[in-house]
């Protein structure tokens, strides 16, 4: 089984930036400006900038472009981050979605399932079978799969299933802008913390 993007990120984020130091902090209200990266290179860099209702990140894992809150700080702290497609719901520039082999060939494994075992004829398991070899001829791509789905007549043209999932990048972006939140917020603690005090 293929690993996905979002376990692929669980995996490899922490090391991608486990020397990342937050630079270069410019701020002035909501207004901010801020570099994520090892000190020595820009190796998985990246730069966040907030303006009143956004939040630009840009750098090694692409440019995402989120518009909500007149803080988006505030946005993004908390549980926010955890809901993967509210946070979709809220980029207004940046390549999200991606063709998902793995989630087109759950469809047709798992197609049969749809109609039951009664309605689920000969000719419907001949048509899948014929699907999987002609797949087998194509490049992969979401506009093929719903080509043969339709070429086939295995499914309505009406009724394509969903065969996108969120991009590498953006789950990556995602775990990046909540870390350096809570970089800026330890930072912002020690700011404020009187000599002395604890």
């Amino acid at each position: 089984m293929t690993i996905g993007n979002e376990e692929q990120v669980d995996e490899f984020f922490p090391n991608d930036t486990k020397n990342h130091v937050l630079s270069e902090l410019v701020e002035n209200g909501v207004h901010r400006s801020m570099k994520f990266s090892p000190q020595d290179s820009f190796c998985y860099g990246f730069r966040i900038i907030t303006y009143p209702g956004g939040l630009l990140y840009t750098g090694d894992m692409r440019t995402f472009v989120f518009e909500r809150a007149e803080d988006m700080f505030r946005f993004f702290r908390g549980d926010t981050v955890r809901s993967l497609s509210y946070c979709a719901e809220k980029c207004v520039a940046g390549n999200i979605r991606e063709y998902s082999e793995e989630k087109a060939r759950q469809y047709i494994d798992e197609m049969h399932e749809d109609y039951g075992e009664e309605d689920w004829t000969a000719e419907k398991e001949s048509q899948r079978q014929d699907l999987i070899r002609q797949w087998g001829y194509c490049d992969n791509r979401q506009h093929d799969f719903y080509r043969l789905l339709y070429e086939t007549e295995i499914s309505d043209i009406s009724d394509m299933p969903n065969t996108e999932t969120l991009t590498y990048d953006f789950l990556w972006c995602l775990r990046a802008i909540e870390l350096v939140i809570q970089r800026y917020d330890e930072q912002a603690i020690i700011t404020d913390t009187p000599e002395g005090g604890g």
